[in-house]
């Protein structure tokens, strides 16, 4: 099994977000990054430093928001999200990093599942793991929001629930589209497999957070770029929305990374017959 860093995860107990994230290539974009990453380092309940070529920032979730979340300062939360944002969007998809962030803002971003990530849900979520998730996403609409959200949880048949968040999960096709080459060749091949699929909800309407169908048709596997798949939002509204998903999937992705099942999550493919291509075409 290939080796996998988290670029993202959230310690409950804890109350830890941490994010680990490399710096742009480019050296005007990457001293960007650094005095974003100072600057964040100064706010209160947060720790971030620069160290390789990588920005490990970890935050203190309750001490750096509380305020904003009990008097709905959405503007304080959305800028906090928007300075993460500039650390997290180069990050590399030649490496397993369970699930990674890519424009992240107050009301949108895109998850990226890797092959790590997508083993540990296919082996299914348990109601521990469940609520656990389901209360990290309570967090950022109060204390009593996440009190009700332990009190009024509920699992059922993949669906795990506690008023208004919601963790999906159920079986789906995925489409998967492989290139390989020989020497004279390019070989197509296509193929489909059945693989759990994650859906999140929070409060809002009908805000959520999953894969399109036409992105889960046509995965393209790359030697060279390991991600599957993203998920997508769907009315968001508002950065305690955004902010309440990055917590419910860093949750996840804290376990994913722990997750000890080998797996082979393409084991169960049904492949097409390969289409050759010549190179002199």
């Amino acid at each position: 099994m290939a080796e996998h860093s988290p670029q993202i995860t959230y310690n409950l107990e804890t109350d830890s977000l941490e994010i680990n994230s490399q710096l742009d290539e480019d050296i005007k974009i990457s001293a960007r990054q650094q005095i974003i990453a100072e600057a964040l380092a100064r706010e209160p309940g947060v720790e971030a430093e620069v160290e390789n070529g990588t920005v490990n920032t970890r935050i203190e979730v309750l001490k750096l928001m509380a305020d904003a979340f009990k008097n709905k300062k959405d503007a304080e939360i959305a800028s906090i999200i928007n300075r993460m944002e500039s650390l997290v969007f180069a990050d590399p998809f030649s490496s397993d990093r369970v699930i990674s962030l890519r424009d992240w803002f107050d009301r949108a971003a895109k998850g990226y599942i890797f092959p790590s990530f997508q083993r540990y849900i296919n082996a299914g979520i348990s109601d521990d793991v469940a609520k656990e998730t389901l209360t990290a996403m309570a967090r950022s609409f109060g204390s009593e929001l996440e009190k009700r959200a332990i009190s009024d949880y509920s699992g059922y048949y993949g669906k795990h629930t506690t008023w208004s968040f919601d963790l999906g999960l159920a079986p789906a096709k995925f489409g998967l589209d492989k290139l390989e080459e020989t020497p004279e060749f390019y070989v197509e091949t296509t193929g489909e497999v059945a693989w759990n699929n994650l859906k999140l909800t929070t409060l809002g309407d009908c805000a959520c957070w999953g894969a399109l169908g036409e992105d889960r048709g046509h995965i393209p596997l790359r030697s060279d770029r390991l991600q599957l798949y993203h998920l997508n939002a769907h009315n968001w509204d508002y950065a305690r929305q955004s902010l309440s998903m990055v917590l419910g999937v860093g949750v996840l992705a804290r376990h994913a990374a722990q997750y000890e099942g080998q797996e082979d999550i393409f084991a169960g493919v049904e492949w097409t017959e390969p289409r050759e291509i010549p190179k002199s075409w």
